[in-house]
Parts: structure tokens; sequence; C-alpha cells
């Protein structure tokens, strides 16, 4: 492999050049390489043996002949390379591993006389790691050395052309006998340069050239390269070219591009190279500009060019940036090298860069800088625009010591300066405020102040960012509903204005809050912003907070109180409060809030202080939705039209939910009895994501089991023995503290005995209550399902008032004074459930009810009786068989257990009210003869607030609360208002029975006298006149409308003048005659409404009573002819008896 790798290498050589150029030989080279002829290490085993190969050796014996043998003046045993004698072409190759500039080759003979063999003409290759190349004469022609004429005289060769080479080849092309040979390389490592500055004089200079990725660099860097190159390869000496950078170079009124090339040479030869170079540039037309070129010898022992060094950047996409205004003083770092007396010449250079183009343009002279090491650009002395700059220092009267540094400096109008003046904190209700950016300024062009700056206004909050800018201006709503956050409820943005000052109106912004105005200034493409926080403060402290019904998530179908607090000296001038209420849908997947519907939701008004959501509405629909994000804002208005906000966000929970609908609630047994069947209610298979759940039971009488009646035909005396006497099933749950379930059982016989349907006399049924309220009275609840039980307990035994005894009544109303009690404890402690105590509440009221409207008949039963016994026969009859003194005693305890009734209906109400927020709309607590109005009002809302029963527009109107409490009212949080129109009915039939104001022979709506009454007098009139033998006419008068044909002024004055009503109690009525409207309603559409002059109200308690009021002088007309009268409302009966002469009498 090795002979042949030689012979295709020599083959190659002599077809390329042919015979006879292999025979020319050299002259001698002038004295350049004088400092460049060290011996390699063939000689002294530098080169080591691994490094010198042959193709062949003798007798095939590589230990003893081969190549590492050929090394010169070497004399031991086979002192020499000896090749094999068989083999022509062969060839010795010396890898020296680095590279090194080879001058000249030494060669000798095999060293032993017996064999005569020695190499008389050979070539040398050369290589840097690529293909072998061949050394060249001067005229560029291969190159064949001269060998030996004998066995040991020295042949010593220069090469023509010093070469840098890591790896050399000698190639015998002539030998004595046999390839035999010993020499010796010389030469030296490669460093020594030169640099040259060379111009091109067709070439402007550009930014392009200062990158070595562009192409157009890589092109004119090559063509700069070859044509040095070209120029001095046949120059002794030379051994390569490159080049260092393109720079700019000023030639008149043009910057050309300036090539600095690195020169790499042997020491001696330099100066024959640059004579070269220069008598090329003198006399050809290639790239360069003749008349200029300038040397750097930068390993000069004497004077090397001096370090320059420029702290600017050497590239201008990064350049050092400055404003036109700023003084910028660029400094320069020079360090001379020169052990002459040589002086430093400084001298600076600028040039402008086009940006867009890059191309150079010359600029004017910095002489002033001359031999100043740094450069100062003064403010405003360079217009904008990206500059070049370069410092050259020279060594005078030293060739070659010359060297600079550059870099780019871009100077920009600076930014403009934004401002903005104003106060940091305003109080709402001052005025607005005044923000002013009128004195931000250009820097450039500060004598012209704001004019030419267009001013860009932005706000938001505090805690939010500009970076989501709503497209339309955030001072105008167009249409947005105000949950957009921002500086005015529409989000963040721009102010509709480009003015230099801006008015704020701060009186629409939440107080306690801090915004941050910003204001953009823009010139041309320059633009600057400052930002102004403002704290918007007010003498009021408004929140709003949940009260009730609270936390993580909100329970949907229970009432949720949110109570407003207001803290400040102008919290007295709120004109209105506003409630908003916005919502998330749960399957919305952009969260937009959607404002609601909040009225429909609510129990207060929508200007309250307080919202109470109404938590369920009915069995399928809740007023909130489950499982949403609601945002509620409240908003009060002050007197000096400014308002306050707070606002809160909750979360509704999910329903539970049953995953297997075979589980659920269930009744066991389905079919029972009633009182003897004891029903079992268990609920399984409930889940939800917030544990532990908590049940509530109810039941409806007219769902769920099957509830059968008795089957004993003794119902009277079944139900006795469980409920009469201390050992009855009653007794015993009662004596065993079983409340709860004695309850049950009370209220399942008193049922019972409701639907006995003719099985137990009046006398049983009585009886039997008796029992039952008698053991219950001394019963002490402990929680409030207890109070309902006991309750309704009460209010079925006291249905029917004349199955309730007198000693019932007054143990009646000590149970439910101890319930009343409980309640009013619980809603002290403020731990219940304010809808669970209003439901208990209404439950007391109806006991309470019943037992009034009893006591009220006991109470009124004997006047009645008295009153009538002196007109009828059937009461005198009565009177005969009653015993006066039992009378009287339970008269009297009637009496007190109405009034007892009257006190406890007081602390309930009361108690009702601690469970109502301010603002709330009016309770109406109703039974078949209450009917009870709460209402909790701030003193502003008191004036004209109507309190009714709830059915149409009748009620009564409050005065104002300064009318009610004078200077006071101001002061007061707010005003609680409770009426009961039973209890108004109450007071006012006993002053008209006090005063004996009645009409005697009216009977309805009176305390024992009803229809009944009325036909027993008109039957004992005409038995009369024929037992007298008269004649009798009867007149019956029945009035259309009665009750709308009452004129409200008439009626007033009657009560006035006729029946004593006057003062509050008069007002109470006129209040509760006015502003009352008629409308007829067709489904849901509506006539105009009217408003009355006449009329009351019927159905009411008061209406009946107003209207015999207003109709009692008709008993007097009447008295005045003699004539027998009796009134039942509206029907009036007139008779008239006498002989019967007197009926055909003219003067009759």
């Amino acid at each position: 492999m090795r002979y042949l790798l030689a012979a295709v290498i020599l083959f190659s050589v002599v077809k390329e050049y042919g015979p006879q150029k292999l025979l020319k030989v050299s002259s001698s080279l002038p004295n350049i390489t004088a400092n460049c002829r060290k011996p390699l290490g063939m000689a002294s085993g530098t080169i080591k043996d691994e490094q010198i190969t042959a193709p062949s050796a003798y007798d095939n014996d590589f230990a003893r002949f081969g190549a590492h043998r050929a090394r010169l003046n070497l004399t031991s045993d086979a002192p020499g390379y000896r090749a094999d004698r068989t083999q022509s072409g062969g060839w010795i190759k010396i890898e020296l591993e680095k590279q090194m500039v080879i001058t000249a080759i030494a060669t000798q003979g095999y060293g032993d006389p017996k064999y005569p063999e020695w190499t008389e003409l050979y070539m040398v290759m050369y290589s840097n790691g690529g293909d072998y190349l061949y050394f060249q004469n001067p005229e560029g022609d291969l190159k064949t050395f001269t060998g030996n004429k004998d066995s040991n005289s020295i042949q010593h060769n220069e090469v023509p052309l010093p070469t840098i080479a890591t790896s050399i080849m000698l190639m015998e092309s002539g030998v004595h006998e046999n390839f035999g040979i010993r020499m010796e390389l010389f030469g030296c490592e490669p460093g020594y340069y030169f640099v040259v500055w060379l111009m091109l004089g067709d070439f402007g200079f550009s930014t392009t050239y200062l990158d070595k990725q562009e192409v157009e660099y890589q092109g004119i860097a090559e063509d700069v390269v070859e044509e040095v190159k070209s120029t001095l390869k046949r120059k002794p000496g030379f051994l390569s070219a490159s080049l260092l950078q393109f720079s700019p170079q000023t030639s008149g009124a043009e910057i050309k591009l300036k090539a600095e090339l690195k020169i790499e040479c042997i020491e001696a030869s330099v100066h024959d190279i640059t004579a070269a170079l220069k008598s090329y540039m003198q006399s050809s037309e290639g790239l360069f500009d003749r008349d200029y070129l300038k040397l750097q010898y930068p390993l000069d022992y004497q004077c090397r060019p001096p370090d320059v060094h420029i702290h600017l950047k050497k590239t201008h996409k990064n350049a050092a940036r400055i404003t036109a205004v700023d003084m910028y003083v660029i400094i320069g770092e020079v360090t001379a090298h020169c052990n002459t007396s040589s002086s430093m010449l400084l001298s600076w250079e600028r040039s402008e860069v086009n940006k867009e183009s890059g191309a150079f343009a010359v600029g004017p002279p910095l002489d002033k800088f001359r031999g100043s090491k740094n450069l100062t650009i003064e403010p405003r002395t360079l217009p904008p625009g990206l500059y070049y700059i370069r410092l050259i220092a020279e060594m005078t009267k030293e060739e070659g010591a010359i060297d600079s540094d550059f870099g780019f400096l871009e100077v920009v109008l600076p930014e403009i300066v934004a401002k903005i003046l104003g106060v940091n904190k305003a109080v709402k209700g001052t005025g607005k405020i005044v923000l002013d950016a009128s004195h931000s300024y250009d820097p450039y062009e500060m004598n012209i102040k704001d004019q030419g700056l267009v001013f860009t206004w932005l706000c938001r909050r505090e805690e939010e960012d500009f970076s989501n800018i709503q497209s339309l201006s955030i001072d105008q709503s167009y249409g947005r509903d105000k949950v957009l956050g921002g500086c005015f409820g529409y989000g963040v943005g721009k102010l509709n204005t480009t003015e230099p000052t801006i008015e704020i109106d701060i009186n629409g912004m939440i107080s306690q809050s801090t915004y941050v105005f910003k204001v953009i200034v823009q010139k041309g493409n320059r633009s600057s912003s400052a930002n102004h926080t403002l704290l918007v403060e007010s003498s009021i402290s408004f929140t709003i907070r949940c009260k009730i019904n609270c936390g993580d998530r909100v329970t949907a179908n229970k009432r949720m109180v949110i109570e407003s607090t207001c803290r400040g000296l102008s919290c007295r001038t709120i004109k209105s409060y506003n409630w908003t209420l916005y919502m998330i849908y749960p399957w919305s997947v952009n969260e937009t809030w959607k404002e609601q519907n909040l009225e429909d939701k609510i129990l207060t008004e929508i200007d309250s202080p307080s919202l109470i959501f109404k938590g369920k509405l009915n069995q399928w629909e809740n007023s909130l939705m489950d499982d949403a994000t609601y945002r509620l804002r409240g908003i009060v208005h002050l007197a000096d039209d400014t308002t306050e906000e707070s606002e809160i966000d909750f979360k509704t929970n999910s329903a539970p939910y049953l995953d297997d609908y075979d589980l659920g609630c269930k009744v066991s047994p389905d079919v029972g009895h009633a009182v003897t069947t004891e029903f079992f209610i268990s609920c399984d298979g409930w889940k939800d994501d917030d544990l532990p759940l908590s049940y509530e039971f109810s039941y409806h009488t007219n769902t769920g089991s099957v509830v059968e009646a008795m089957p004993s035909d003794d119902v009277s005396g079944t139900l006795m023995n469980m409920a009469s006497g201390e050992e009855s099933p009653l007794g015993n749950l009662l004596k065993s503290g079983n409340v709860d379930k004695a309850a049950i059982m009370a209220y399942a016989v008193l049922s019972m005995v409701d639907t006995s349907e003719g099985k137990m006399t009046s006398a049983e049924k009585k009886s039997l209550k008796d029992a039952i309220i008698g053991q219950m009275s001394n019963v002490k609840v402990t929680s409030l399902e207890q109070v309902t039980q006991m309750a309704a307990v009460v209010a079925l035994a006291t249905e029917q008032k004349d199955e309730i005894s007198t000693n019932s009544q007054e143990n009646a109303v000590n149970l439910l004074e101890n319930t009343a009690d409980f309640v009013s404890s619980q809603l002290s402690s403020g731990t219940a459930d304010t809808e669970v105590l209003q439901k208990v509440g209404a439950s007391l009221l109806h006991g309470i009810s019943n037992v009034m409207s009893a006591a009220s008949t006991g109470a009124k039963q004997e006047e009645g009786d008295e009153k009538e016994g002196a007109k009828s026969v059937l009461t005198e009859e009565t009177a005969k068989e009653t015993n006066k003194d039992e009378k009287k005693d339970n008269k009297d305890k009637s009496k007190k257990t109405a009034e007892k009734t009257l006190k406890l209906m007081d602390k309930v109400g009361s108690s009702l009210l601690g469970t109502k927020a301010v603002g709330e709309k009016p309770s109406v607590f109703k039974t078949k003869s209450l009917a009870m109005m709460l209402d909790k009002q701030v003193p502003s809302k008191i004036g004209g607030k109507k309190l009714g029963d709830g059915e149409g527009e009748s009620g009564v109107a409050l005065p104002s609360a300064t009318t009610l409490f004078g200077d006071r009212a101001e002061s007061l949080p707010s005003v609680d208002s409770q009426a009961t129109e039973k209890v108004v009915a109450l007071r006012l039939t006993d002053h008209l029975d006090d005063n004996n104001l009645l009409e005697t022979f009216q009977s309805a709506y009176k305390n024992g006298l009803s229809t009944e009454t009325a036909l027993t007098r008109i039957n004992d009139d005409l038995l009369r006149a024929i037992d007298e033998n008269a004649c009798a006419i009867l007149v019956l008068l029945d009035l259309s409308a009665a009750f709308d044909t009452v004129d409200h002024q008439i009626l007033l004055t009657r009560l006035k003048c006729r029946h004593d009503v006057k003062g509050n109690a008069l007002a109470y009525m006129r209040s509760y005659l006015s502003n009352r409207f008629q409308y007829v309603r067709v489904v849901n559409d509506c006539s105009s409404k009217h408003k009355l002059a006449c009329g009351v109200p019927q159905g009411s308690v008061l209406g009946p009573i107003l209207y015999s009021m207003y109709t009692a002088p008709i008993a007097d007309a009447i008295k005045r002819h003699g004539m027998r009268y009796h009134f039942y409302t509206y029907d009036s009966r007139y008779t008239r008896h006498s002989t019967p002469q007197m009926f055909y009498s003219p003067n009759h």
C-alpha cells in the first residue's frame, strides 16, 4: 500500500509537469531565512520514530532498515534508511504534528561504505492536513532538489519559497543503486506577521461589512485575500494572508471600504513583501487604491503599535445610546509600547451611519479633540442618528506603530417628560378634582412647552393593571353594566379626553379605594407616561356584609341577610339606598357578569339599608340559583349627590343529590291508624360536596302515608284513655320528659276531636281539651321545634271557642307565655335561624289569636246577655237559669286572659321584630281573627309608610319620624312599627262599651249576638203586636254596596263628635282610611288605579265596626217616630203596630 501511494503521487506529478521539469534545479535564495533555519529534530530525535514512515524496507526488515533510521549523521548499525531494492518510487513521510515553516533540507546517503546507496534527485511535497502540494520555485514550477553523490557528504538545499506544513513527504526521483537516505529538515515555528491596511477605491463602506455572516462581506473578503495572496505567493518569505476586518476610511468626501489584513511571513522578508505589494498596487488596476497603504508591526520589539480601546460597542445593533440632550464622554484608553523617543499622535474620527441602508457618510472633523484620549459630546451638538466613532493612535517617526479602536454611538431624541400635578387624597362631596399634565414637555424643544404633545388618560384601581384595556372610554356607560371594575365600574381603560388637564367627578367612585391615573404623552413616535395615585375618601364609611346564611357557600333555599353599615357624620344625609345583583352562570364559558332581577328575590325594598334574599320561593324554586357565583353591590346616595359603594362576592351551594333513586326518604308503615299508629321516617343515600348533612322533617295532611280513621266505635272513650289523666299514654310521656312525642300525640288526639263527626258531644270535647291543655300547661320547652308543637296544640285546642273552658284558656296562655319566653331567649342569644324564629312566631300568634278570641267572647258574653235581657223574652229566660256569681267569675277570668293575650301578643310581636332587618318589607302574620303587621325602617322611610294586612293596598299610613319622635328622629338608627288590627278593634269596642256608645239593637259582629238574636227580636215584636190585638207593619231595608258608600269625611266627623274618638286615635283612623285605591284586574292585566273617598275595607276586623258607627244616627231618626227596629250590619228591620183604625187615618 505504501508503494502504491508513492507511485500514484509521483505519477500525478510527472504527468502534470513532464519529465523535463523534474530535472530543473533552482538557484540559491536570498538570505531571508537566517533566523528560520533551526533543525527540526531528525538528527536530534525530537521527531520520534513513529512520526517517520516509508512504504518498504530492505529485506523487509523495517526494524533495522526502516524509515526511522533516516536521521542525518546517524552512524550506528544500519546507518540510514534502505528501501526494498525490488521496488521503485520510494518515499519517506515525516509527520511534524504541528505547523512548521520549512526553509531547507539536508540529505546524506546510507552510511555503510559496503552498500553505496544514496539519493541523487528528489522532490518534496507538503500538507497541512489536506491534499499534498509540491514545493515550487519562484517561477511557480515544481522544485526538484539535487541529492547526494556519495554516502557520507551532506547536501544542503534551500527551499525557494518557504512554506508552512504539518507533514513532509520526500520522494526520490533518482538513486544510486538503491534508495538510501539520511536527512534533516530546517525551519522554525510560524508566528511572525504584520498588518497591512488597504483601501478599496471602488467600494463605499456600509454596516454590511461589519457582519462576517453577510454574503456580501464574505464575497469581498474572499476577493481581497485572494488578490493579496496572488500578489505575494511567489515572494520568498511570504507564508499566508488573512482578513482581520473591514473598517471605514475617509477618502475626501466619501467613506471607503478599508481591509485590514494579517500577513504571515518570515520576519526577514517583511520589507521585500511590502515592497512587492506596493509595486503591485502602483502597476496594476486591482481592487486597492494605489495611494493608500498603511502598515502595522504588532511584533516589533522596539516600537510596537499602541494598545487602543474606547468604551463603545463594536456593532451598530447594540450601539451605546444617549439622548440628544445628554453630555456624554467617550473614554479612550491608550497604552504605548515604544522604546524609542517617538511621540504619540491621537486623533478622533466620526462618521454618520444611515440606519436604513447602513451607508456611512463623512462627519465633521473633530480637530478640537486632537491629542485627547477622551471625546466629549456636548448636549444638542449631535442630531439624532447613528454614529461610528474611531480613535487613532500613531507613534511619530515609527512606521507600523499605529492602531485604532472604534465603536458605535446612537443619539436619540430624549423621552418626553410626563408629569401629573394634583391632589393625592380627595373627599367625596367636596367637588371635582383636577389632574394637570400641562407641565409635561419635550426636553429637546423645551421652549415650546406642551405644544405638539398629545395626551391620553387612563384609569384603574390600585389592585388592577393596564393589561386589559376596554375599547370604549370608561367614563361613560355605553350600555355596559357597572361590573367591570376600573374607576367607574366600566373596566380599565381610557378617559374620553386628549387634553392636558382633566376634571374627575369622584362622587361616582368607590370610597376608601386607591385609583391610579396614567397619562401617556406622545409626540411623533415618542411617548412617555406618568402615574398618579388618588385615594378617594369619604366623610362616611359604607360597607356591606353578610349577617345570616354566610360562609364559603351560601345555602340557596334559606334566607340570606345582608346588612349595610355606615359610619360618619354624613350618614345622616343618606337619601336612598340601591342594590344590584350580578351572576355568573354555572355553565358559562366566559366569566361574564349578568345583572339579575333583584326585586323578585328579596324580602326588603330595593332602597332599603339591608337586603334579605327570600330563600325558598316554592317547592321547586329558590331566590338564588344553586352552584352559582354572585356579586352584590350596595350603593348609598347622599344629599350632596355623592355615592358610596361596597360589594361582596359569594357562591351558592348545590343541592344534595341521590345516586341511587331506590334510596331517599321512606315512611313506615305506609298505612296506619290515627293516634294509635307510630310512623317512622328514615332517609338514606343523600350525597353532597359539603358534609355533614342535616335533615328537616315536615308533613302535609293531604299527602304522604294513608292515615285511616280509628276503628273503634267509642271514639270519645279511646281518645280520653289516650290523653286524660296522669297515667294515660300522654301523661306518661310528659312524666318521662318526652315532650316532642307528647306534643305529637296531643296534636293527633285534638285532630281526631275536630273530625269526630258527631261521635263526641260538645261537653266531651271540652273535657278532653281541658285535660290535654291542663297536662301540658307546665311544660318547659327546650327547642324551637317544641315551641311550634306547643303552639300548634294550643291553636287546635282553642279553634272552637265554645269548646274551651275559662280554666283551659288560662292554662293555654301560661303555656304560650313559656314558649314566648323561650323564643325571646333564642333571639337574644343570636344562635337561632331568623327564618325558623319567624315560622315559630307565626305559630304562636295562631294560638294566641284563638285564645284571645275565646277569652274576648267570654268577657263580652255576659254583658251582651244582660243588655238583651231587658228587650228579649229569650234572654230573660236564660238569665233566670244562670248563676250570676259564676258568670261574673268567668267574666273576670276571661278579661284577665284577654289582657294576658294582648301582652303576650305584644311580646311575640317584639320578638318577631327582632328577626327583621332594617328596610325589610313589612311582614304580615295573619290568622282568622288577627292580623299583625311588623316593620323596621330607617326614620326617613317612616313618613307615609303603610302597614296593612297584606291584602290590597289598605293599611295604616304612619306620620313622619319627626312628627313621632321630634328632634330625636335623625339620631335613630331605625324605627320599629307594629300594628295589630284585632287589638285596635278590641280597644275601640272597649271604648264604645265602657261609654255606652254601642247601638243596643245591632246584632252583627257583637259578642253574644247573631242573626239568631235578630230574628228572635223581630219575631218577639210581631207576637207582642198580635197579643195586643194590634196591627203590625214590617219594613226590611237592605243597602246595596253598603260598605262602599261610607264617606270618609262624614265617618271621621261621626267618630269625633258622636263617639268621642280624638287625638292620636282619630289620626290613626284617618290614616287607616286615607290613600286607598281600587282597580280591576283580569288575570295579569290591571286597570289604572282610582283613589277612593268612600268605603271601608270589607273582610277586615275594623270594617263592620266602623260601618255600625257610621250608621248609628239612623236609630235616632227611627226613635223619633216611635218605631221598633233592629240592625244587622247593612240590613235593617222596622216594625210599627197600632190599632187598625190608626193605619187608615189620614194623619198616618
